[in-house]
């Protein structure tokens, strides 16, 4: 939960005030005509329709990893998540550990991974005006020794 906070408290603050925002799981997405998911977090750069509950143009998804969704999450989720024309980064955070992998669809829409690793780094986010600290998301976190 903690690692969910400080990803929408780092996002919130820089989007602020632009025409992104940052929305918790009580954001659906739909990924299919019976499927909707809710990721941990959630940023949408479209108008907000005060009348639904979901995003209708999500441009990144973040998904904290766990030991009991971990395969649903990186395989099922995932090729759901890629079918979306306007989502453009798709994002998996280990929950003990700081290292981030990042999903990003390039302008011929491929998709290429990223890794960051270690409290020193930080996941750039130029498509949103943004970036993210590992130290930020992981402040207050007890980590596990990396291997």
């Amino acid at each position: 939960d903690a690692v969910v906070v400080n990803t929408i408290v780092s996002l919130g603050n820089q989007l602020r005030g632009g025409p992104c925002r940052v929305a918790t799981a009580d954001t659906a997405i739909r990924t299919g005509i019976r499927n909707i998911r809710r990721p941990d977090v959630t940023v949408e750069c479209a108008p907000i329709d005060p009348r639904s509950y979901e995003a209708h143009a999500p441009r990144l998804v973040v998904e904290v990893l766990s030991p009991s969704t971990r395969h649903i999450d990186r395989i099922r989720k995932l090729e759901e998540y890629k079918r979306l024309p306007t989502l453009t980064m798709i994002m998996f955070l280990e929950p003990d550990l700081p290292q981030v992998l990042l999903l990003r669809r390039s302008e011929r829409g491929e998709w290429r991974d990223e890794s960051f690793r270690g409290l020193d780094a930080a996941v750039p986010l130029a498509e949103l005006g943004a970036s993210l600290s590992l130290r930020d998301i992981y402040e207050g976190v007890p980590l596990e020794e990396a291997s």
